[in-house]
């Protein structure tokens, strides 16, 4: 009867963790490297609702072992109710994470969902403006230099000298760019 109520009152403890407190387990695995209980983690954290568990455990699989392929539905589920995640499935699409997923059309079109939504990285308008010059896509003037002000570049055409994206060091930090322009009016 003891050991009854024991299961019950830790099954109990377990039902009453939040998604958070899942989430937070499974990045506790990935920090000693446990990839494989931290996937869990993140599933069960999906399980409870957490929107970057679900993102979680749909990426995982190929950052923690290269031969795997990421879960683009799931993205795109999570996608569909936060358009943060069009930059995400964008990014699968560079190849960045596996090549062999590589889709420079479907890359495009998901960094520009991310645009329309507001959620366009430093390092999305650096593939956007990569990938018009070489596809020799005309874009206006207007749209050119907004794409020059988030990529903090002077010069459109030396964005990129290498072909490959997914190679490209200079992608590796990147810091938020919020352009925003806002008129001070003074008020007497």
């Amino acid at each position: 009867m003891l050991a009854l109520l024991f299961a019950i009152m830790v099954s109990s403890a377990v039902m009453a963790q939040s998604a958070e407190d899942f989430y937070n387990k499974g990045i506790e695995f990935c920090r000693i490297n446990n990839y494989t209980e931290a996937i869990e983690w993140f599933r069960k954290a999906a399980e409870q609702g957490s929107d970057f568990g679900e993102l979680f455990a749909c990426v995982a699989p190929v950052l923690f072992d290269k031969a795997q392929k990421p879960d683009i539905g799931g993205m795109m589920k999570i996608a569909e109710k936060n358009p943060w995640a069009y930059a995400l499935v964008a990014d699968q699409y560079t190849g960045i994470d596996c090549k062999s997923i590589r889709d420079d059309k479907l890359a495009t079109y998901y960094f520009q969902k991310a645009d329309e939504f507001g959620f366009l990285s430093q390092r999305g308008a650096r593939w956007l403006m990569n990938y018009y010059m070489k596809n020799n896509v005309q874009i206006d003037e207007v749209e050119k230099q907004r794409l020059q002000k988030l990529c903090n570049r002077q010069e459109w055409e030396k964005v990129f000298e290498d072909d490959d994206f997914a190679d490209d060091d200079s992608l590796e930090l990147e810091e938020p760019c919020i352009i925003e322009e806002v008129d001070t009016l003074e008020y007497d």
